[in-house]
């Protein structure tokens, strides 16, 4: 028994050793033809991966091979049907050459049967009035050519105005010939009046204004004709109120030292205006008559933001133009400065001349100053922008002061007015009432009557209404024929 128990672990053991190494050898095996199956697997996708490539790429090349052929044979199409079409134009030439040989031997012909003339004097004959025609021909070209050109014209020069215009910021201007100033409570309104009104009558003589003391408010209202004189008195007055003497020797005084600084203001306005032009510097004499512009109005219009307006106007079609912008900037800041100057040296446009020659400024600035009125004298266009630009700054809407509701309501009325003839369709007031455009019913005005339709609303429009300036009548007649194609 003792025996027997060791032989059975023994043969138990090497059973157990025989059966792992059979599962061993088993499992190796099954792995490597896993990793054989696996490398097959493996190179069979490469393979085909390989083929796929192969298989595009042969498309592709086979696609371009296409696309080159059709490009070839549209290119060859192209190229025969340009042959073509030079062979037709060919043939059509030659047919046109024998048929204008015939026409003329048979004028010659008939002329030479008509007339019993020789074939020379029939030729002669024939080319003479070839030549008229040939001669109208070339009339009626070169006027359609002048009539396109001019438009052309027209039109540049309103594309140029229309975008300076657009690139420049404008202001209005409120202030005309009165001047408020504020007074800080009753009491002061007695001493600005002084004993029987002596301070007020002290006053006005200094300055030269005239003076309102308003009796429901405490407000004084200084008012003149000359901005520069006002400018004083206002200076002068809120002096005087801020010291608190008013009597008829200090009133003297303090307008005697408001001119000083008036004085300097002005000049430092004129310098200002100079730099925000950007044309360098001026004669002292041309800076001071142009910082007075400051306190100049025209029709409600600051002169001297009309003058810097009308600059950077001149300023911007120059350089669309190809001209010196600042020079053409300089012409017209300068163009209005007799306004500034007294009204014994005749029209402000010489006045001003005669200050730029004295001061020594150049020819196209003096002769912008003295024809931006008037004709122009000189080739200078310079002059030209100058006077454009005066009148672009001048007409633009709110140029002129005019409050909102009274310039709309002008621009009723003047509507209004050309509506009620008879046969008007619609009726435009444009360019800040200065054109109304009247368009009439084809059918009710004629051509003829289209004239005398313009005639009456301007007469109308002379008779009932104000403005400042010129309002131009256009009547549009348009006949429209329409119908449908069904």
């Amino acid at each position: 028994m003792d025996v027997v128990l060791p032989v059975a672990a023994l043969l138990a053991g090497l059973f157990v050793g025989w059966k792992a190494g059979g599962w061993l050898a088993s499992w190796r095996r099954r792995a490597e033809v896993k990793r054989e199956s696996g490398e097959r697997a493996a190179r069979l996708a490469a393979l085909e991966e390989r083929e796929r490539t192969h298989d595009e790429a042969r498309r592709l090349l086979a696609a371009r091979e296409v696309s080159a052929q059709q490009r070839v044979e549209v290119a060859e199409r192209r190229e025969s049907e340009a042959l073509a079409k030079a062979r037709d134009g060919e043939r059509l030439a030659e047919q046109a050459r024998s048929h204008a040989a015939s026409i003329l031997a048979e004028a010659k012909g008939r002329l030479a049967e008509a007339g019993g003339l020789p074939a020379a004097d029939a030729r002669r004959l024939l080319l003479e009035a070839l030549d008229e025609e040939l001669v109208d021909e070339r009339a009626r070209r070169v006027l359609r050519a002048e009539e396109q050109t001019r438009a052309e014209a027209v039109q540049r020069a309103r594309d140029i105005v229309l975008t300076t215009v657009q690139r420049l910021a404008t202001e209005h201007v409120s202030k005309a010939s009165v001047t408020l100033v504020p007074l800080p409570n009753d009491d002061m309104k007695g001493r600005v009046i002084g004993r029987e009104g002596r301070n007020i009558k002290a006053f006005e003589a200094a300055t030269g204004c005239d003076v309102l003391v308003a009796e429901d408010q405490p407000l004084v209202t200084i008012s003149c004709f000359d901005g520069v004189r006002r400018e004083i008195a206002r200076d002068a007055l809120e002096l005087l109120i801020q010291d608190g003497r008013i009597q008829p020797a200090r009133i003297e005084e303090v307008v005697g030292e408001a001119r000083g600084r008036v004085a300097e203001r002005i000049r430092e306005e004129g310098r200002r205006a100079l730099v925000e032009a950007d044309v360098g510097e001026a004669h002292a004499e041309v800076v001071e008559a142009l910082g007075r512009l400051a306190f100049r109005t025209s029709y409600g219009q600051n002169v001297l933001r009309h003058s810097i307006e009308a600059a950077r106007i001149a300023g911007g079609i120059a350089a669309e133009l190809g001209l010196d912008a600042r020079l053409a900037r300089r012409a017209a800041l300068l163009h209005d400065l007799g306004k500034a100057l007294d009204l014994d040296q005749g029209p402000h446009a010489d006045a001003a001349g005669a200050l730029l020659r004295r001061v020594g400024e150049a020819p196209d600035v003096i002769a912008a100053a003295e024809e931006h009125h008037d004709d122009l004298r000189t080739a200078s266009p310079y002059a030209v922008l100058a006077q454009v630009a005066d009148a672009v700054s001048s007409a633009r809407p709110g140029a002129r002061l005019e409050p909102a509701e009274l310039q709309v309501r002008r621009l009723v009325d003047l509507e209004k007015l050309a509506a009620r003839f008879e046969g008007v369709e619609q009726v435009y007031a444009l360019q800040a009432g200065r054109e109304v455009r009247v368009i009439v019913d084809a059918a009710l005005v004629s051509d003829a009557r289209a004239p005398l339709l313009a005639y009456d609303i301007a007469r109308a429009v002379e008779a009932e209404l104000r403005y400042a300036g010129e309002v131009k009548v256009t009547v549009v007649r348009e006949v429209r024929a329409v119908d449908v194609a069904r």
